[in-house]
């Protein structure tokens, strides 16, 4: 892997850390020690044309692992996910494998920055929403 690429998960990884994301850091970690030429994905992770920290390429990368465990597409990754329990090298393997099944999916998921969970965040502010609404807000009227 590049220096740069290389230098890049490392310093997401130590991000992930500050942050109380270990699985994620964990991720960060493992996937330059994994990641070729041998995929459409490594590939162009390791061929980056862009600025890899600017761009979040490698929570691109996290991103487009965990959507395939939150969709259910990947049962061996889904294994070694939280809140499961894996060994370095079972993560190793099945990180590798998954990568491998769904090479095209994932390649096409570097195309967009990661989507961060603000709508799950939002939803928590919507009881206060529709209590302030309810006490300030100007009587039903009709249309």
């Amino acid at each position: 892997m590049t220096t740069q690429i290389n230098a890049h998960f490392e310093k997401q990884a130590q991000a992930c850390d500050r942050m109380g994301s270990s699985f994620t850091a964990r991720l960060c970690r493992l996937l330059p020690e994994i990641l070729d030429r041998a995929t459409a994905t490594g590939a162009r992770v390791l061929d980056w044309p862009g600025a890899p920290g600017e761009d979040a390429l490698a929570l691109r990368l996290c991103g487009g692992l965990h959507a395939l465990v939150l969709a259910g597409k990947d049962a061996g990754l889904t294994d070694v996910y939280p809140p499961n329990a894996a060994s370095p090298e079972a993560l190793r393997k099945a990180v590798r494998a998954a990568i491998a099944r769904h090479d095209e999916r994932l390649c096409a998921n570097l195309d967009s920055a990661p989507q961060t969970n603000e709508i799950g965040r939002a939803a928590m502010l919507l009881p206060g929403f529709l209590t302030i609404a309810r006490e300030t807000g100007p009587a039903a009227r009709p249309l």
